[in-house]
């Protein structure tokens, strides 16, 4: 590992290590180090590519991270770019991997749910995002959030409940769930405003409170989304430890709101229709994590039992937003 975090420091220019790293993810095949070298701490992040579109992907997300430096959104700053090839803000490795680096910071990450201060910066932050964010010119499919037919999820929740994932009642209820947010996903698509290059991974682990204020981490998830319906969703689902479970926090959907309109968003409807985005993301990985549950993306016995607990858990939450969408979208006003 020592060699290999080497490699790395020297890859990324970063000069000579000055102590011994620290794999912030052990276990995991795509490591995360932290180190420090003659020219400061460092994260060093670590990614083997899991298909083709990871390429353009990553391209995506370099544009809307570039954009958000240049304005001065507050996150942490990137190592200075070396001479060679690049994919997006990720160097090759060599064999096949790609990594980057990125000036670590001291900070504690936030409880959920979000103090009002702490929802105030991120509305404030996510209309920023909106302001530098690139344009998708392209139709929905671009989000890579697919919808699936009725006839799709039927064979896919039968063969759930012949693996007993799902109980009778259980599939029962997901069927009429699915039909229902089918339709308003198709109903809240055929009339959304366009695309941009937004971060879409605005979770807890990804704001760190410092000294300094909050920053906000990990723009590799960034991709084709909505504005208003990436704040709506990332707004509820911070105002609440177990959205479907646990009611959304008010006040801190209300600082949130207020933020996001004070930096300048462009709030839309207040309307259920603006939880079209969050509905049509929690969906599509209800049906990944339901393929693996059944065993279809391998994994162990342990891991099937981890997706499907969470696809059960995504259904519960999805219910709750149908039946709540309507009294929680009064409060976007």
């Amino acid at each position: 590992m020592v060699l290999q975090v080497d490699h790395l420091v020297e890859l990324l220019g970063l000069g000579s290590a000055a102590g011994p790293a620290t794999n912030l993810k052990p276990g995991d095949p795509n490591p995360v180090f932290a180190v420090d070298t003659e020219r400061g701490p460092w994260v060093i992040k670590t990614l083997r590519p899991a298909g083709p579109w990871w390429f353009d992907r990553a391209r995506r997300a370099a544009s809307l991270e570039q954009a958000a430096l240049a304005a001065g959104v507050a996150m942490p700053g990137v190592a200075p770019t070396v001479p060679g090839e690049r994919i997006g803000m990720w160097t090759p490795n060599g064999d096949g991997s790609f990594a980057r680096a990125l000036i670590r910071i001291d900070g504690s990450h936030p409880t959920v749910p979000l103090a009002p201060e702490v929802s105030r910066w991120v509305g404030a932050t996510l209309a920023a995002l909106e302001a530098v964010a690139p344009p998708v010119p392209g139709a929905w499919e671009e989000t890579g959030y697919p919808t699936y037919s009725a006839p799709e999820w039927a064979e896919w929740l039968d063969e759930a409940h012949t693996l007993g994932v799902l109980s009778s009642a259980q599939v029962v209820d997901a069927v009429h769930l699915i039909a229902d947010l089918n339709e308003r996903v198709e109903s809240g698509i055929a009339r959304r405003p366009g695309l941009k290059v937004l971060h879409r991974d605005v979770s807890p682990v990804n704001v760190l409170l410092t000294e300094n204020g909050p920053q906000l981490l990990d723009f590799d998830s960034a991709g084709p989304q909505v504005p208003w319906w990436e704040a709506v969703g990332h707004f509820f689902a911070l105002a609440s430890p177990d959205l479907g479970r646990i009611e959304p926090d008010r006040r801190s959907i209300d600082a949130a709101v207020a933020g996001y309109r004070d930096g300048g968003g462009e709030a839309g409807p207040a309307e259920p229709e603006a939880f079209t985005g969050r509905l049509a993301a929690d969906l599509s990985y209800a049906a990944f994590l339901l393929w693996n549950a059944c065993g279809h993306r391998g994994g162990d016995a342990a891991w099937h039992l981890r997706c499907a607990h969470g696809m059960r858990k995504s259904l519960r939450t999805l219910s709750s937003i149908c039946t709540s969408a309507q009294r929680w979208s009064t409060w976007l006003r």
